[in-house]
């Protein structure tokens, strides 16, 4: 085994200890791959960096991994097909901090190079729907489904945070259909990441419903998440579960108001589901997204 391919196979056991959460160990390796490469390896440098870009992220050193992805972007500037991860996670950062402007920039950058990793484009026409938002954003979304159709991952994420932006543009009965494609589509999923796509889209129909007033399906929308899943699978479907606990709770006492209550009454309840819904599971909602990002496959060596 030549040097450069025990380099990539240590950045491959460096993949390992990340995805089980043992960040300081794949940073210690990602650094002996850094330490090792020689200078004219620009591939495997700017792989390594990338990969320390997004473990620093893990442990929430975000200055230090901002200036990895700026030493990614300067460092390779002429070869674009190597920075435009580090563009990517540049871009999120820059979202998260408010600053869209730069954020687009680097998203229009890397798509203009039309990297080669067909993966990395979904990512990014994803992070500039959540960055334009609006009418732009929705058809984005769709793009995105459409274009990608074939990976579940990409097209449940697409077509979720579609059903969601509708419903925080108020068209709440275009969300509930939205919602409820992506149930058609990947109900019964058995990918973890498909399924939180797919409780995100079961409880947005409950929200929608009762946004709707129609609180006797919201309650059976409920019912239907709190059956479907369990908190084990996921801090995100545990979050969005006990949130549904909670509505469900509110929504059987409230529900039979509706038959009876006076229409004045009838407002003040759906205001104090707003509010439940506002203060609770919205503190863990899921906007603040890199999970769909990936890591650039490495090549294969040998």
């Amino acid at each position: 085994m030549s040097d450069e391919e025990y380099a990539y196979t240590l950045l491959n056991e460096a993949d390992v200890l990340e995805e089980g959460g043992r960040f300081y160990e794949a940073l210690a390796l990602i650094e002996r791959v850094l330490g090792m490469a020689d200078e004219d390896e620009d591939a495997l440098i700017a792989g390594a960096l990338t990969q320390k870009a997004h473990v620093l992220g893990e442990l929430e050193r975000e200055d230090e991994k901002r200036a990895t992805c700026d030493e990614v972007i300067e460092r390779f500037a002429e070869q674009p097909e190597l920075v435009a991860y580090a563009r990517y996670y540049r871009a999120h950062d820059a979202l998260e901090r408010g600053m869209r402007e730069p954020a687009l920039e680097d998203v229009d950058l890397l798509l203009q190079h039309d990297p080669p990793d067909d993966v990395i484009v979904g990512d990014a026409l994803l992070l500039k729907a959540s960055i334009l938002g609006g009418e732009d954003a929705l058809a984005l979304y769709d793009e995105v489904a459409e274009r990608y159709a074939e990976d579940d991952s990409l097209a449940a994420a697409a077509m979720t945070w579609k059903a969601e932006l509708l419903g925080e543009l108020k068209r709440y009965a275009q969300g509930l259909q939205a919602a409820r494609n992506v149930l058609a589509r990947f109900d019964g999923a058995t990918d973890l990441e498909v399924r939180e796509r797919v409780a995100g889209a079961q409880m947005r129909i409950a929200y929608y419903l009762e946004r709707m007033r129609r609180w006797p399906e919201a309650l059976e929308a409920y019912d239907k998440l709190l059956a479907a899943f369990s908190p084990d699978e996921s801090p995100m479907i545990a979050a969005m579960l006990d949130w549904a606990q909670e509505q469900r709770n509110a929504l059987r006492v409230l529900a039979p108001l509706q038959r009876h209550a006076k229409p004045i009454r009838v407002g003040v309840a759906a205001l104090v589901l707003f509010t439940v819904f506002r203060n609770g599971y919205r503190r863990d909602r899921e906007r603040n997204r890199s999970v769909a990002v990936r890591l650039r496959q490495r090549p294969e060596r040998g």
